[in-house]
């Protein structure tokens, strides 16, 4: 009998899943039923904690609007690509047919494209694409404090880890990734990277080996969804799991057994998105990689910070004014959070299991320390002898990255301070983790306090995806010309090197009406294909044709069934091939090398492996209890505390605190004024530092101005200080 009463096919269905070799293989709707009706409502308090207290970290995406930033509508151009393609049947491509002028280039080749896949599915609960953007910044920031969670979890109490959570989503560097450089791939790793540490601690601790899929496929997703957030990470994945056996491994046997399975799965990770980075690697030449670091900004010896920065304190938000881009920072707030965990490395007890729970404890406390100062270290110029001898460390291009990986480590080592500040009495726990909270979020608001750009997008649901494509094509186009940028891209380092000379307007036709004899005619033999035509030419005379797309390895063309030779056009490096007298039928594809089929392949047995290790049958206990160093949970409180600490957020507008300054009148002390200009222009007043500057002085002066605009400008002004002196002489600040 079936163990739930059903009729029709979900009985039968369950009836037909069954297995005569006992519980052990239980089939899989059985089990999943089974863990179904044993929930209970007090295990979604700590999700729902979680994502009570990140509502204020993600308060200023329910504006839906775009944030001012670097890359805000580069991630959105590239989204409405990828959703045109989808719409038009190719469900992968590497090549991006409507960008670089329409002449199409290989981005999603290089680029990887996991977060716009995913900003991409939401969009389909959505009513536009703007919105599904929106919505994939802030479900990856909750994702990020659920996932730290997690990994906090297997090694302190709940109330702990919420600390974790909660100093993970309001880092300052997430909220900087977000808000002020809109950066939707390096954003969407942030809650993958716990999840990897999560499954690979839980597989070398010994808990199942289904838990090498799950470090396996969050490894794959990190490497598919940022390039160099998965080069900076790999490094401490392979540590967490080499530490972890270590430190938990038993003997000798079982420790070499464990690092096999921890080396598999992140070899697995690896050959899971074989499809992606070896083709990735090896078409570097094929493209301009080199303009990844032109100087001055794209370069490392330019970007590194400094120990001020490393540790900023939280600044005062001024609400009426354009504040300053916030410092790229770990949060001199969060460092001091962090720091009495070190006292655990000391700390001990006196009976057995005790000391054995205290001794894991320090390990974790100890390798996060040294994580944390290893990343911290590499961002300041006193590591550049590494970052000059590693090679691919120079493709990171801000060494400010690495505050990504260290701002989960700090994270860590401030739920191991909440854990060891909390020990004792159930009411200090509570009071240290919500004087934390507090201290967590209030701190972090002015990383949280973005500026505003309207911006005006197409229309991306037409009555067509043709028609749609065409809007998408000449928005992109638009962009480029304005914004003097290639494909989305600063500097248009996927562009082919064959293109030696970047045409000035977009194709009006697929071949190119200057290469077509005089009566010669093509029409096409079927709809044209985003990354291809089939087309019917009719000429009098041999000829040479001109498609306008760049030419690239994996485009074909086919004459009559027959493949034809290709070269790039001089030199604007587009595809040119030979049509022979007559009427043919021409094929133009793009397609797969031999060694991107081969990677395809080697992708595609890797996921078979995965199947297998996830649905492989172990024998190994649950790990739920095995290293949890408690089983008490979280109050509802929790909630109720979340949603109150959210309303406050909502509220802190209206009130004036040392970091929340609402009002302009009390800024400007030394010199108001109200003095309108032309064009929308007004100076409030300003204040000066001092009321003069010594002679041969070293720095300038400092002198703040204070403008707003009762219209929108017509045209960009930068502001002109001159300084005069009592004998009639200039100064300017040249």
């Amino acid at each position: 009998m079936s163990p739930l009463r059903m009729n029709g096919p979900s009985r039968w269905i369950i009836w037909r899943s069954r297995r005569r070799s006992g519980s052990e293989n239980r089939p899989l709707m059985d089990r999943l039923f089974k863990h179904l009706r044993g929930l209970k409502p007090s295990l979604f308090v700590a999700p729902l904690s979680v994502v009570a207290l990140c509502l204020a970290a993600i308060r200023p995406w329910f504006r839906l609007e775009f944030v001012c930033s670097d890359d805000m509508t580069f991630h959105f151009l590239r989204l409405a690509q990828l959703q045109t393609l989808v719409q038009r049947g190719v469900l992968y491509s590497r090549w991006a047919p409507d960008m670089a002028l329409g002449y199409g280039y290989p981005f999603f080749n290089f680029y990887a494209p996991l977060s716009y896949y995913a900003a991409l599915a939401l969009s389909l609960v959505t009513p536009d694409l703007k919105i599904a953007l929106v919505a994939a910044f802030a479900l990856a920031t909750v994702g990020a404090g659920l996932s730290a969670y997690l990994l906090a979890r297997d090694h302190f109490s709940p109330r702990a880890s919420l600390l974790a959570a909660v100093a993970y989503a309001y880092a300052p560097y997430l909220a900087y990734d977000a808000y002020f450089r809109a950066n939707l791939a390096e954003t969407a790793a942030w809650p993958l990277l716990p999840l990897a540490l999560w499954g690979m601690g839980r597989l070398a601790r010994g808990t199942g080996q289904r838990y090498a899929a799950v470090a396996s496929l969050a490894y794959a997703a990190i490497l598919l969804t940022h390039n160099v957030f998965a080069l900076i990470f790999s490094p401490l994945l392979a540590a967490y799991g080499l530490a972890s056996v270590v430190a938990f491994a038993p003997d000798n046997r079982t420790r070499c057994r464990r690092l096999a399975l921890a080396g598999g799965a992140i070899l697995l990770g690896l050959a899971l998105t074989t499809f992606f980075w070896l083709p990735a690697l090896s078409e570097r030449a094929h493209v301009h990689s080199d303009r990844l670091l032109v100087p001055p900004v794209f370069v490392y010896w330019n970007n590194f910070i400094r120990l001020k920065e490393l540790f900023a304190a939280p600044r005062a938000v001024h609400p009426d004014l354009l504040n300053p881009s916030p410092p790229r920072t770990l949060g001199l707030i969060l460092a001091l959070l962090g720091l009495p965990a070190l006292i655990g490395l000391w700390r001990r007890r006196h009976r057995a299991h005790e000391h054995a729970k205290q001794r894991r404890r320090r390990y974790v406390i100890l390798f996060f320390t040294v994580a944390l100062l290893g990343y911290a270290w590499l961002t300041t110029a006193s590591s550049r002898v590494v970052w000059d001898h590693v090679p691919l460390l120079k493709y990171v291009q801000f060494p400010w990255r690495l505050l990504g990986p260290a701002a989960l480590c700090l994270a860590i080592l401030i739920a191991a301070s909440g854990d060891l500040l909390s020990s004792g009495a159930d009411w200090r726990g509570s009071l240290v983790a919500g004087g934390f909270i507090l201290l967590l979020i209030f701190s972090s608001l002015f990383w949280h306090d973005p500026r505003y750009c309207p911006v005006d997008t197409p229309d991306l649901a037409p009555a067509s995806a043709d028609a749609g494509a065409g809007a998408v094509a000449a928005y992109i186009a638009q962009f480029e010309r304005d914004s003097h940028t290639i494909g989305t891209t600063a500097k248009g380092e996927y562009l082919p090197r064959t293109v030696q000379e970047m045409p000035t307007a977009r194709p009006t036709a697929l071949l190119d009406p200057e290469k077509v004899p005089s009566g010669a005619t093509f029409t096409f033999k079927a709809e044209a294909r985003p990354v291809g035509a089939n087309l019917w030419i009719t000429s009098t005379e041999v000829f040479t044709a001109t498609y306008n797309a760049f030419y690239y390895p994996g485009w074909r063309v086919t004459v009559d069934g027959e493949a034809v030779p290709i070269t790039p056009d001089t030199p604007s490096g587009r595809i040119t091939f030979a049509v022979p007298e007559g009427t043919h039928d021409v094929a133009v594809r793009f397609g797969e090398t031999p060694l991107r089929r081969w990677a395809n392949g080697v992708s595609l047995l890797s996921l078979v492996a995965l199947l297998f290790v996830a649905l492989y049958p172990t024998s190994t206990a649950s790990p739920a209890r095995q290293h949890s160093p408690s089983v008490e949970r979280l109050s509802p409180g929790w909630i109720v505390w979340g949603l109150a600490l959210f309303g406050a957020v909502l509220l802190l507008p209206r009130l004036n605190t040392p970091l929340h300054r609402p009002g302009l009148a009390r800024l400007v002390t030394d010199f108001p004024g109200d003095v309108s200009f032309e064009d929308g222009l007004k100076l409030l007043g300003f204040n000066q530092a001092s009321t003069s500057i010594p002679s041969g002085a070293d720095a300038p002066g400092r002198i703040d101005l204070f403008w707003t605009a009762w219209k929108q400008p017509s045209r960009r002004y930068h502001r002109v200080i001159e300084i005069v002196g009592p004998n009639g002489l200039r100064w300017d600040q040249r």
